[in-house]
């Protein structure tokens, strides 16, 4: 039976018979390009309409994007049912197979399955939305859209990441835009021959003159640790998340200016490892 399909699928493609199929269906094949550019060219109209309706309806986006990108779906399946009847092929039949193997289709396609009610459990739980900056493993960003199977996130390289939405409803995952207000921690490690309050007043004298620094809840420096190398600062700030990365480079830029000013060491760790290395090899 297999060789029998594939000599007949064969044949089809044979010039005298392909010729002839074209010659008999020519006017049908050149409807059905005209009906796939009109729909592809309405549907962009239909969904910049959807999008306008949703933006002065105050939609979601989150929830705009997904039914948006589910009405794509559904306007390709009307276009491909419209060319299947300019061919002539029962559409009731073609709906009844399609019914008849949807249970096989779902083990099938159960990942495509598990993406689609993914979007839903986005919806509804609301772990992220669009616009909130979320991590998930490696990358980090702006979530940009989330469709019907996956969702995309603009990262800072301005690299587009598309997402499974089932994964996202299955693992751990941070959003940084949940809470308005984010903890910067910062570690400082200072020379032991340094003066230790002199190091304090720099660094209060630094996080409190910043204009992104929040004054409640209120910052905390103290000597958190006495380490190999060094005594070792924690810098506690509360910061807008928006302002997070900003302030995170105007404090670091800020300390090593004013340590460099007042004469405070940052130890090298490189330098100490090698001088380690030296003393084990000599002793």
């Amino acid at each position: 039976m297999e060789n029998n399909f594939t000599d007949k699928f064969l044949q089809f493609f044979e010039p005298t018979i392909f010729l002839e199929f074209l010659k008999e269906n020519s006017v049908k094949i050149i409807l059905s390009i005209i009906v796939y550019k009109l729909g592809k060219f309405g549907s962009s109209y239909i969904d910049k309409f959807f999008k306008i309706l949703f933006e002065k309806a105050k939609t979601d986006r989150s929830v705009s994007s997904f039914i948006r990108s589910f009405l794509r779906v559904i306007y390709y399946v009307i276009i491909v049912l419209i060319i299947l009847s300019i061919f002539g092929i029962n559409i009731s039949t073609v709906t009844g197979f399609l019914g008849a193997v949807s249970l096989v289709l779902g083990f099938a396609f159960k990942e495509t399955l598990g993406n689609f009610f993914g979007g839903f459990i986005i919806l509804t739980f609301k772990p992220f939305k669009v616009g909130d900056v979320i991590e998930y493993k490696n990358y980090q960003g702006e979530v940009t859209s989330i469709e019907i199977f996956y969702t995309k996130i603009r990262n800072y390289q301005n690299e587009l990441i598309i997402i499974p939405n089932g994964i996202l409803t299955n693992t751990e995952l941070g959003n940084f835009s949940k809470n308005k207000v984010r903890r910067l921690d910062i570690k400082i490690t200072v020379d032991y021959k340094s003066d230790i309050k002199k190091v304090k007043e720099l660094l209060q004298e630094i996080v409190s003159n910043n204009p992104l620094t929040l004054k409640q809840p209120e910052y905390v420096i103290g000597l958190g640790e006495l380490g190999t190398i060094g005594i070792v600062y924690n810098v506690f700030v509360y910061v807008k998340a928006d302002d997070y990365n900003s302030l995170k480079y105007s404090l670091n830029e800020e300390i090593k200016l004013k340590f460099d000013e007042n004469k405070i060491c940052i130890p090298n760790f490189d330098i100490y490892r090698k001088n380690t290395e030296l003393e084990g090899v000599q002793s």
